[in-house]
């Protein structure tokens, strides 16, 4: 990777800092002059004290409820706020690494964007990233059957009069959708902006409203602008 010019590598997973050589691989990369981004569920940060003197560049940390039971709901286990003291204690003990949380938009995020702005007031986070619900590649390994897209689906996809309202706010300055998105992503901090967010919510109309079959859908654009190093020293695509 620093042969071809990479400046920094994210380690990612699966969850990194299951990895009893975290630290060694974030040395190594270090070692090589790149910078290291480190993309967590943060529910075990607070075991990793290390991590706080590993110059980390930025700590992104996958946060699919902004409370309690919304959390729960996505991820299963009962640790929103677990995360939220992980965050802030880490931002307390390395105040120079860009913070970041990654919100995947699903029935229970995407007419709720005004509380993950509160959200990240509170947690004094750097900047939010968003990512539509992927329900039709096999991407990162996953065995993505049409029966398990349409499971994904029926669980998390906002329902078809959820996302025409949505869409319908987007088109309306005055409403509170709309100035949400315009004045997070004004200041950096929503990385998506009003078109992006519309974007998301069609695409979601139309694998609902077509019904299509996994096949007949855009693969994951993740390998457009990056590749991935799988837990098999395998490099996809």
């Amino acid at each position: 990777m620093a042969e071809y010019g990479a400046s920094s590598i994210m380690v990612s997973g699966g969850e990194p800092t299951l990895n009893p050589e975290l630290a060694q691989i974030i040395d190594d990369i270090h070692s090589l002059g790149m910078g290291v981004e480190l993309n967590t569920n943060g529910t075990l940060l607070s075991r990793h004290k290390y991590l706080y003197q590993q110059n980390i560049e930025a700590l992104i940390i996958s946060l699919d409820g902004f409370s309690p039971a919304e959390y729960k709901e996505i991820r299963g286990i009962n640790k929103f706020e677990t995360v939220c003291d992980n965050i802030m204690e880490f931002k307390k003990q390395s105040p120079e690494t860009i913070v970041g949380i990654r919100v995947a938009l699903t029935k229970y995020t995407l007419n709720k964007l005004d509380k993950l702005v509160d959200l990240c007031k509170k947690l004094n986070i750097d900047s939010v990233g968003f990512n539509p619900i992927d329900v039709t590649s096999s991407s990162f390994s996953r065995n993505m059957s049409l029966e398990r897209s349409i499971l994904l689906r029926n669980r998390l996809f906002p329902d078809l009069d959820d996302l025409n309202d949505f869409i319908t706010s987007l088109e309306d300055i005055e409403s509170d959708n709309y100035k949400t998105i315009e004045e997070a992503s004004l200041k950096s901090l929503f990385s998506w902006n009003i078109s992006q967010f519309k974007k998301c919510a069609n695409y979601y109309k139309e694998i609902i409203i077509s019904e299509k079959t996994i096949d007949s859908l855009e693969p994951c654009n993740f390998p457009n602008y990056s590749l991935v190093v799988d837990y098999d020293q395998n490099i996809q695509p």
